[in-house]
């Protein structure tokens, strides 16, 4: 089955006064139809700006490189702004992570969802409103009559959530994007958005790339997971395989984080990583985790270090051999 997105080798650069920051590095991944492909790291990592690459939606100081950057067979590297226009919001929705700010405050719902429709389809206004009838009641909004005529103010958070899915989804794109869309909303609510993005999903047959610092949510609707570090890629694998053999420092170090029932103390401090995600220059060798990782050695100061392939696919980007990687693993859940 042929990939609905493939990405080679994808870079961003952004020139300061006083240096060029990298914060996307050679990332590859290929994505196919159906498919979830979940993005993880800390805040910082590269993950956002990784989508807004791929959706060629940089900011204006931004430079984006890539080797090959597919989708659906079609080469969007060689598009022109206004080609990847027409793909955006028609092939390829965005699901952000903001609702309140990514909707207009001064337009009704009815009126969003249906610009999306008619600049993208060759459609009447009638054909419009009923598609977006059909979308809000397909994301669960009661009465959609009303809503259609309302502003996103008069919407609470969760409404306004759905809404941006139901956006995403007027073109019955191919492939879907969801940058951290739970983030502003309440634990019930959360599950409620991503149980319905999964149900979309599936009916629909679309490819989803979601974004997300969350390893629960990762485990519950990720088939596929790319572990980010400072703009790269540090551990590729399916998602069982790498919940249950993490081969990178970092990515063990994450799932060390996370509060296990049963197993941490009740009143005891939660596990955390010390330091902070650097900002990536282009004068940085080496592994970016080094400073943080416990594990690090002097060949971690390295230019190049290259992704080791296991079996199914599982790759990591460490100068420790699996063995060992296996055996930080064990120590950290330990």
């Amino acid at each position: 089955m042929n990939p609905v997105l493939e990405v080679r080798g994808l870079s961003v650069e952004i020139p300061t006064a006083s240096a060029t920051l990298r914060p996307v590095r050679d990332v590859s991944f290929d994505l196919h139809p159906g498919e979830t492909l979940s993005l993880v790291g800390e805040s910082g990592s590269g993950k956002s700006m990784t989508a807004l690459a791929i959706m060629d939606l940089l900011p204006r100081q931004a430079r984006r490189s890539v080797e090959r950057l597919r989708f659906l067979g079609e080469d969007l590297a060689g598009k022109s702004a206004g080609e990847i226009g027409r793909l955006r919001g028609a092939e390829i929705g965005m699901v952000f992570q903001d609702p309140m700010t990514s909707l207009n405050p001064v337009y009704t719902v009815g009126n969003q969802l249906m610009e999306v429709y008619l600049r993208h389809k060759n459609a009447s206004k009638r054909e419009a409103r009923e598609r977006a009838l059909f979308l809000l009641d397909k994301v669960n909004i009661p009465d959609p009559a009303l809503r259609l005529c309302q502003y996103p103010h008069q919407l609470s958070g969760g409404l306004r959530q759905r809404v941006m899915i139901a956006m995403a989804l007027m073109c019955g794109p191919a492939l879907i994007i969801a940058d951290e869309p739970t983030t502003a909303l309440d634990v019930t609510t959360q599950s409620q958005i991503l149980d319905l993005l999964r149900s979309l999903q599936r009916e629909f047959h679309m490819a989803m790339i979601l974004i997300t610092h969350d390893l629960g949510v990762v485990a519950h609707f990720a088939d596929r997971v790319s572990v980010m570090y400072a703009g790269e890629i540090v551990e590729q694998a399916s998602t069982d395989d790498l919940l249950e053999r993490p081969m990178h420092p970092y990515t063990a170090a994450l799932l060390d984080c996370i509060p296990v029932p049963g197993s941490s103390r009740h009143g005891g401090k939660l596990r955390s990583i010390p330091g902070v995600v650097p900002l990536i220059t282009s004068g940085d060798q080496g592994c970016a985790f080094r400073r943080r990782c416990d594990h690090a050695q002097d060949v971690c100061k390295n230019a190049g270090i290259a992704m080791r392939e296991l079996s199914g696919g599982h790759k990591f980007r460490c100068v420790l051999l699996p063995q060992n990687s296996a055996d930080v693993a064990m120590k950290n859940h330990a």
